[in-house]
């Protein structure tokens, strides 16, 4: 799914919808690289990331940038003011938009 859809991660919910974790491209490449075949009959639950790092939606870009470095991530799942996950943003992204940035001056 990541790499057919172009994305670098998937937000694992439970079966009540409710954010459980976080599965990035990086913790793919790591289980194979570690398991070979055998990781890909592993349950997604045995390598997702559940200390979820999250953003307020309201905060600025720099804050996220310095929330990755803070804690060696790539990927901040992004929060509204009620609490609720409403989007995530990636270090590709912040970089895309850096670039499209400089590209306007």
């Amino acid at each position: 799914m990541l790499v057919v859809n172009k994305i670098g991660s998937l937000v694992i919910n439970d079966d009540l919808g409710a954010v459980v974790g976080i599965v990035t491209s990086r913790d793919l490449m790591k289980v194979i690289t570690e398991r070979g075949k055998k990781a890909l009959e592993m349950m997604v639950s045995s390598i997702l990331s559940s200390n979820l790092i999250t953003i307020n939606e309201n905060e600025l870009l720099k804050h996220a940038v310095n929330k990755m470095e803070l804690f060696a991530i790539h990927h901040l799942l992004v929060k509204n003011n009620a609490g609720n996950i409403s989007g995530l943003i990636s270090s590709f992204d912040i970089v895309r938009e850096a670039a499209l940035n400089v590209l306007k001056l």
